[in-house]
């Protein structure tokens, strides 16, 4: 690494450290850092990009130094796999690794940027991404004006730089959160401060593991007459009348949310016992659990209900002694002796004396009850109510007057019972049936409770409204969620701001304030982004604390009424279905009864529709296909048969008819048969048609293979008869293969006579002219071997080189083509392969060739030109063979002709009109490929494609 290259990379991590260290503001650490780059280190721009979780995977530029020229904004750079996010900035944020572009000119993946970069002088860049916790947030891009500029050493400065940044930006970004959470807190804390001290309850916060005290309320301080500070001496023990341990046990229950309330007595600061009622729970404060308590003073509250209890008591013995004067009191009147057991406990009692009304509330007859024990005129009453027992004995021991109320299950009523003693050891119950007054109790309650849910819970929109100004009051959630509007944004405004009709919402008030109640079937509403919705209104009015409320029940009928529209438009349709389709349609019942019948269907029956409807269908037509029927609604899947054959009963006249015939079961919501839909279509006439064609096709097929017999035996007669010819061809090839070696073998034989003769004739010479003459012989067989292997037909097709073949093809008539003096032209590509058999194809090359060395015989032709060409094509990748010779052509109006059979410009003697035919078939059907020819410019040539 150059020094300078290193100073500059260094000198860029000190100063962005010093920069991020003093810096407590993102934008400006980010400009800092750019400009840091840029201006004290030499690069020619550094610009900042946060990526974006959208659709797009953008990445948003958020700060920038240097020469720019408008290059970043019109970037477009994405972090997704896109042509945009292959550059350097989304490769670095994808793979959370620096990622170098060190030539722009060159790198393809900086294609999309390159000539505006270019433009900007800017020659490579670095892509370095910024994390934080571990998850990539962008990059910090750079840019320099030399190709090559970031090297291993540069770049592991400039890693460590980005570490710093991102750190920068982390510190910074959790600073700002704690400022806004300790920001929240301070208000949570001076809104709990406001509550707990303004509150108008006593509030005591307490330490349950020492029930020190940590807190309380100015009402608190006021109620036990104790200063804040002398108070938070304090410990509960000290203002309670509770044992130490039994308040750690409540303390225990209240943290453990098993108490909620407690009734005791308090002590103030004079000594005062005050009674309480205590509403208690565990809360948390700055991460501690404590127990809040609530305080209220019940002390007059229990003094007036002694004092009560005391005049109901007295009240109650002057009732008693009314009662036992009146045998016909309306309550009814028990007078008993009470039993206890050895331990003193009460175990029955007796009954003494009843009135009149206890006959009739009981349903007991004195007689049946008088000096007999309970237990035996109520059997089971020890079971269902042990605390009847336990309350009569602990009244009758001098436990004074009790009341209490109970579900009297041996005779199922409600009764609110009186007890007192007149003396001890006895009691008296005084008893009424309040079994309606609970029922209504009970009514209330649950029609509370309903009303609760139904307006907390319930589905349709539920708004409250004043009835005289229409000042919004509540709204549940449905509401909410159909207007779109929360019940803050609806405080203090008027509900008429959802209509798109005002004027009929105060018609719809008036009405409900005259009669009631009002009920609108349509109404035109807004929601809060300005779209209209139809609704169907319930306007009910009451009254609450002294001012009149509108209940409205609002419930969105748009699609109902999309959907009333839609279902009266598929009626008319069905209407026009049922009279106009020319197949027969049949609605039918789970039990096959019929519903409804097309027009058609009663013209194929020729039944009223009337006469149809109620009838069973299989006992009209049992014939049909009940059994299928039966087994479609079972399984409750479509049934379908084609050209089903039927003869309809009430006319066999119209004898065998077929017809398409499909049943489709219609289930309902819990996935049971409801109806049918039965269609048929009467198929007679082309069934008929059908059999006749299949007949006639039967017929056909049968001409048409003995024509195809005789066609095969011709096209095998024809090619015999074009290998006879090509044998002809052969034998003259051959021979003029074998005119050169014979003549030179019988000038060898020659010259050993002149060689004997002249005395020349001795060991050397004989073995150099023999072993000339084996070569001949040799050449000789081997050109047999050639043309006989030549002839021998592939039994398998193979993949084969081409431009061997037409070597090989060339080779069979080479001889006889030198001897005219034709020039051959051949420009092979010898990697060219196809598939096929290759003694065939040979066999098209040698027919097109001896086709060229004729045309050149026929016209006396000098300077003859064969030019053969073998190559792919770059555009559609075939390979294509060309054949092309200087003999003139072949004149327009035969041209079409020379693939067809028996077609040739041949002396008869000489031709057959099969070569080029045979060449198109093997071409075609056996290589898979095309066979054409044309004149070009005095030139004939044939062109095959593979």
């Amino acid at each position: 690494m150059k020094s300078t290259e290193y100073k500059r990379a260094l000198d860029a991590l000190l100063q962005c450290n010093k920069v991020i260290r003093e810096n407590h503001d993102e934008p400006l650490l980010l400009k800092d850092v750019c400009r840091v780059i840029v201006q004290d280190v030499g690069y020619r721009l550094a610009w900042i990009g946060y990526k974006e979780d959208d659709h797009e995977k953008r990445v948003l530029p958020v700060s920038s130094y240097g020469f720019s020229d408008g290059y970043i904004e019109r970037a477009g750079i994405v972090w997704a796999e896109t042509e945009r996010g292959l550059g350097p900035t989304g490769a670095s944020i994808r793979s959370e690794k620096p990622v170098i572009c060190q030539n722009m000119t060159t790198d393809e993946k900086f294609k999309p940027w390159r000539d505006e970069a270019i433009k900007r002088g800017y020659a490579s860049s670095i892509a370095l991404p910024l994390a934080i916790n571990g998850v990539v947030i962008g990059a910090l891009n750079i840019y320099a004006l030399n190709p090559d500029a970031f090297n291993d050493d540069e770049v592991e400065l400039l890693q460590e730089l980005t570490e710093s940044l991102s750190f920068g930006i982390s510190h910074i970004r959790q600073n700002n959160a704690n400022k806004e959470i300790t920001h929240k807190l301070n208000e949570s804390e001076e809104k709990y401060k406001s509550i707990f001290n303004e509150a108008n309850m006593v509030i005591l916060i307490i330490n349950p593991d020492t029930l020190e005290l940590m807190d309380v309320n100015n009402k608190a301080c006021h109620f036990y007459g104790y200063s804040k500070d002398e108070f938070l001496k304090k410990r509960l023990p000290e203002i309670q009348t509770l044992p130490e341990e039994k308040l750690h046990v409540i303390a225990s229950e209240v943290m453990g949310k098993n108490r909620s309330y407690l009734v005791t007595s308090h002590r103030t600061s004079s000594g005062e016992v005050r009674d309480v009622e205590i509403h208690t729970g565990p809360i948390t404060i700055q991460g501690k659990d404590y127990i809040c308590s609530t305080i209220n003073d019940i002390t007059e509250r229990k003094r007036m209900e002694e004092e009560i209890k005391v005049i109901n008591h007295n009240l109650q013995r002057k009732i008693d002694d009314e009662i036992a004067k009146n045998e016909h009191m309306m309550n009814g009147y028990a007078y008993c002796e009470m039993i206890y057991d050895e331990n003193g406990n009460p175990a029955d009692f007796i009954y003494l004396e009843v009135n009149r009304s206890f006959e009739t509330l009981t349903g007991l007859k004195r007689e049946d009850v008088i000096n007999k024990k309970v237990t035996g005129v109520i059997p089971l009453i020890k079971e269902k109510h042990p605390e009847l027992i336990e309350a009569y004995g602990r009244v009758a021991s001098g436990g004074g007057a009790v009341n209490l109320e109970l579900l009297f299950e041996p005779i199922n009523v409600w009764l609110n019972i009186n007890i007192y003693s007149p003396k001890k050891g006895y009691f008296v119950a005084i008893f009424d049936n309040t079994t309606e007054r609970k029922n209504m109790e009970t009514g209330l309650r649950d029609s509370e409770e309903k009303y609760r849910l139904l307006f907390t819970h319930e589905n349709d929109a539920i708004l409250l409204c004043d009835a005289e100004t229409l000042g919004y009051i509540d709204s549940n959630d449905a509401w909410n969620k159909q207007y779109g509007y929360t019940n803050d944004e609806m405080r203090g405004k008027s509900v008429i701001i959802i209509s798109a009709e005002p004027e009929k919402s105060i018609e719809i008030r008036n009405e409900a304030l005259i009669s009631g109640s009002a009920r609108v079937p349509q109404r035109l509403h807004r929601r809060k982004d300005g779209t209209l919705l139809s609704v169907e209104l319930s306007v009910g009015v009451f009254t609450y604390k002294g001012r009149k409320v509108l209940c409205v029940i609002s419930r969105d009928i748009t699609h109902k009424l999309r959907i009333e529209a839609q279902n009266e438009y598929n009626a008319r349709l069905f209407d026009i279905i049922f009279e106009h389709v020319m197949d027969s349609i049949v609605l039918l019942d789970k039990d096959f009864n019929y519903i409804r019948v097309s027009k058609s269907y009663v013209n194929v029956c020729q039944r009223d529709e009337a006469e149809l409807t109620g009838r069973n269908h299989f006992e009209m037509y049992p014939s049909s296909f009940q059994l299928e029927a039966q087994e479609t609604k079972r399984r409750k899947v479509p049934y379908a048969v084609s050209e089903r054959p039927f003869t309809f009963p009430d006319h066999p006249e119209w004898g065998i008819t077929y017809w398409d015939v499909r049943l489709v079961p219609v289930l309902d919501k819990d996935f049971e048969v409801e109806m049918f839909l039965y269609t048929l279509k009467d198929v007679t006439k082309q069934k008929l048609n059908k059999d006749a064609l299949t007949a006639l096709n039967e017929t056909l097929m049968k001409r048409v293979n003995e024509e195809v017999e005789k066609s095969r035996i011709k096209d095998q007669l024809m090619y015999e008869q074009s290998r006879h010819t090509s044998m002809g061809e052969l034998l003259v090839n051959i021979s003029h293969h074998w005119r050169q070696p014979l003549c030179s073998i019988g000038l060898s034989v020659q010259d050993i006579k002149d060689a004997y003769f002249h005395k020349e004739l001795d060991e050397l010479y004989l073995n150099k002219t023999i072993d000339f003459t084996m070569s001949e012989l040799k050449s000789l067989s081997d050109t047999i071997d050639s043309f006989r292997n030549f002839h021998v037909r592939d039994k398998e097709p193979k993949e084969f080189n081409i431009s061997d073949e037409i070597n090989k093809a060339y080779a069979l008539i080479s001889e006889y083509i030198k001897e005219r003096g034709i020039l051959i032209d051949k420009e092979l590509d010898g990697s060219l392969t196809a598939w096929g058999c290759p003694n065939e194809f040979a066999q098209v090359i040698l027919n097109i060739l001896t086709n060229a060395r004729d045309s050149f015989e026929r016209a006396n032709f000098t300077g003859g030109i064969i030019r053969i060409k073998l190559y792919r094509d770059g555009t559609t990748g075939r390979k294509i063979i060309t054949i092309a010779n200087n003999g003139g052509g072949i004149h327009d109006d035969i041209i079409n002709k020379v693939f067809d059979p028996y077609f040739t410009t041949k002396d008869k003697s000489r031709g057959t009109g099969m070569g080029l035919y045979l060449a198109k078939v093997i071409i075609e059907k056996d290589i898979n490929g095309t066979i054409s020819i044309r004149n070009i410019d005095g030139w004939c040539e044939l062109r095959i494609e593979l």
